[in-house]
């Protein structure tokens, strides 16, 4: 393939007609809603798309290079890093200089007077940077995920400071998997 940086838009890295099928047919009868997370015993082991409760705030690198926090503390948090790295026992390989570390992204509430016409295009997954996640148990309201907020937390701090409040069934997680796909991988743009 000759890749020219001069040819115009680049396409994304996957079939982009594919992957918004799949995601159409995970939410097309709406059934999904129903079964989103898993009920009963979730156990301690921390896995990709968990909900876990963590009052913190998030971070990020201002345009001055420094450390800032967006003002506001959240509740709850989804882990988007991958289950193996938070499986593996990293401890025992010295040569890495940097804790083993994953990355969530604030479960950020949606409105109750939120329009209807946006409400339908989370709940039918459109909208790219975003992604939809419904109440669960006795929580009073819906959620969605900005995924240009991801932090990077150590496995420690969840061990040591989080609890798993929600868990994914497996044909959420393909969505939560397909959104992250959409949005990492799409195409660049730069001419919109």
């Amino acid at each position: 393939m000759n890749v020219s940086e001069n040819f115009g838009r680049w396409p994304p890295v996957y079939d982009f007609n594919e992957l918004g099928q799949q995601i159409k047919e995970l939410i097309d009868d709406g059934s999904i809603f129903h079964h989103f997370f898993i009920h009963g015993v979730i156990g301690e082991e921390f896995f990709q798309g968990d909900i876990i409760t963590l009052k913190s705030d998030p971070v990020y690198i201002d345009s001055d290079g420094d450390v800032a926090i967006i003002d506001e503390e959240f509740q709850y948090w989804v882990i988007l890093g991958n289950t193996c790295d938070l499986a593996r026992d990293l401890s025992k390989d010295t040569s890495l200089i940097i804790p083993q570390l994953t990355h969530i992204s604030p479960l950020i509430p949606i409105p109750q007077d939120i329009p209807d016409d946006i409400l339908g295009n989370f709940k039918k997954y459109k909208l790219y940077k975003r992604v939809f996640i419904p109440r669960w148990g006795s929580i009073g309201n819906d959620f969605y995920i900005d995924l240009t907020i991801i932090n990077s937390i150590e496995k420690q701090c969840l061990i040591d400071h989080s609890n798993i409040a929600a868990r994914l069934n497996f044909k959420t997680w393909l969505l939560l998997h397909s959104c992250l796909v959409r949005y990492l991988a799409r195409d660049d743009g730069r001419h919109d």
